[in-house]
């Protein structure tokens, strides 16, 4: 089976319109890493984001269509879900961007690539999350050389993964909810899927309930920066902020951070030589 550019626009397309059916309920159940019930609008908007961009482009080169998504959703992820669903694209396009369509085989390697892109940008990851629904998909994927059966396997495997292992994340125990971004990730699988004329019927309720977690205070950071020194240097300066996600992206770097003072962030930015592209935030 090969894939075309008419497959990764209804995958983009059909993910969009199942998690804008479901946003509200995973908004319900998200209480990592923070309790601000918006991962899936944060996802929602990375999608929407996305499909906006490409809808009307005339591209039949797999590789040239994944350039755009990639930096539609690098340009526009929000939260912590948001962003590690944005690298997981900019992944699968670092793998396929000389392709023009693509068979199995390369769609594993790309997986392989985007897995590890971002499970590798997370500073702190933690098993029962997406980064766990992602690599089963990847692990269902690289044994299997039928898409279909490994998108099911992958979907069953990460539901597996995120009722067994919730327990490890304090937030999700204390709440007793599988991760909202996990959640939003198995959903994805199944709009890819769906675009592939399959479907897989999920019990999506079962895990939905109102979650009123305790307001902690604070400010969701999410930078598109350009740098002139090593990456290094500047995790060092950022590493003790929460949910910190840092990834060069060629020229560029993709940060998304928790802290309580927005101005002191972007002083470390300046004084380090980080040169902010855009800077979106929200309260929570």
């Amino acid at each position: 089976m090969e894939l075309t550019t008419y497959h990764f626009r209804h995958f983009i397309y059909n993910s969009l319109i199942i998690i804008e059916k479901y946003k509200d309920k995973i908004n319900k159940i998200n209480v990592f890493p923070v309790p601000d019930n918006d991962t899936g609008t944060n996802v929602y908007i990375t999608l929407k984001k996305i499909w906006e961009r490409i809808e009307n482009l005339d591209i039949n080169h797999v590789g040239i269509l994944l350039k755009h998504i990639a930096e539609a959703a690098i340009e526009n992820a929000q939260g912590n879900s948001g962003n590690i669903i944005a690298l997981f694209f900019y992944g699968l396009y670092e793998s396929l961007k000389d392709k023009d369509k693509i068979t199995i085989k390369d769609l594993k390697e790309a997986v392989f690539t985007a897995n590890n892109y971002a499970r590798s940008a997370v500073s702190d990851p933690k098993e029962g999350t997406i980064l766990s629904v992602i690599k089963a998909f990847y692990n269902s994927l690289k044994d299997i050389n039928d898409l279909k059966l490994s998108i099911k396997i992958g979907i069953k495997r990460g539901i597996k993964e995120l009722e067994r292992k919730y327990n490890k994340v304090k937030e999700l125990r204390e709440n007793n909810v599988i991760d909202a971004g996990g959640l939003s990730f198995i959903l994805i699988l199944k709009g890819w899927l769906r675009s592939l004329g399959d479907d897989m019927k999920l019990p999506i309720d079962k895990y939905i309930k109102n979650v009123k977690g305790k307001k902690v205070g604070g400010y969701c950071v999410n930078i598109l920066a350009k740098i002139d020194g090593d990456l290094k240097e500047i995790y060092e300066k950022l590493k003790n902020f929460d949910s910190l996600i840092i990834k060069k992206l060629d020229d560029k770097v993709k940060i998304h951070l928790h802290c309580s003072n927005i101005e002191e962030v972007i002083k470390m930015m300046d004084a380090n030589g980080v040169k902010i592209i855009n800077l979106k935030y929200s309260e929570f």
